[in-house]
């Protein structure tokens, strides 16, 4: 790791298809940011493409990214998702049993809303998406979806979406359809890639 002459690191992933296959990485370590004297502020950008678009990453997203203004921001996107839904009667329950029952009702809407991933890049040239594919192993042009089982996806996560965030769905199902395009089948479990342990796809 080198953060005087921006030279990205290179990682084997357990997560691609064969070992010619890598991800990539590029950290900044800066002990010089408002961090007390017993920490450090560690940046990490990725890429399944290449060293070039790790580094393009962490400068588009995360080069000079000041902690508290990373969880400022990450609280103000959360909460503008989950102020998307508002619940106004929780039932018949006393005030700590609602406060409870809203805690459960957004904890679980925000697990809902971290899959399925996204999984593409910004090219570094073009300025469009791209995506690493897991069925193909190359560079290909648009979205794609991953990290979602779909034995009852459709009654649960995508009826959601569907209502609370239909752009989004429309994106994933972009996404879905790639993988379909480029492997030839949607895949039961994706992560990413195909892995045959669910009872069926969509």
């Amino acid at each position: 790791i080198s953060t005087a002459d921006q030279t990205p690191f290179t990682l084997k992933s357990s997560a691609v298809r064969t070992d010619d296959n890598q991800l990539w990485g590029f950290v900044d370590i800066d002990q010089t940011s408002s961090a007390s004297a017993d920490s450090m502020i560690v940046r990490v950008a990725t890429s399944l493409i290449s060293s070039e678009q790790a580094f393009f990453n962490w400068q588009n997203e995360v080069a000079g990214v000041d902690f508290d203004d990373a969880v400022a921001n990450a609280k103000q996107t959360w909460n503008e998702e989950m102020n998307r839904v508002s619940v106004n009667d929780v039932g018949d329950y006393s005030d700590s049993d609602g406060v409870d029952r809203l805690t459960v009702f957004y904890s679980a809407l925000y697990r809902a809303a971290k899959y399925p991933r996204t999984m593409w890049e910004v090219d570094m040239t073009s300025g469009s998406n791209v995506h690493w594919s897991p069925y193909t192993g190359e560079t290909v042009d648009g979205l794609m979806s991953s990290d979602q089982g779909f034995w009852d996806a459709y009654r649960s996560t995508y009826s959601l979406l569907a209502l609370w965030r239909p752009s989004r769905l429309a994106l994933q199902m972009d996404g879905w359809l790639n993988a379909w395009r480029e492997g030839g089948w949607v895949p039961q479990w994706s992560s990413p890639g195909y892995r045959g342990s669910m009872t069926g796809t969509m």
